[in-house]
């Protein structure tokens, strides 16, 4: 975890108050149990949370989350 790496170079980020881990989804499972909170921030670019933001061209319907998928299990 992104945990595993801190503690590899002798960081113990439970000794923090703040702790800052950039990432989309990865690094909430790493943090989510020792965090009192989880901020999440949307930066610009290629690595953005926000799908809305980008011009999809091409792209197959249905394309989850944008259109919920048509299958039956």
């Amino acid at each position: 975890t992104a945990r595993e790496q801190m503690y590899s170079m002798g960081i113990n980020p439970e000794d923090y108050r703040i702790v800052v881990a950039k990432g989309v989804s990865s690094p909430r499972p790493a943090y989510q149990p020792i965090a009192a909170e989880i901020i999440i921030v949307n930066s610009p670019g290629v690595t953005s949370a926000d799908l809305d933001t980008f011009e999809f061209h091409n792209r197959r319907i249905p394309l989850y989350p944008f259109e919920e998928p048509d299958y039956t299990p």
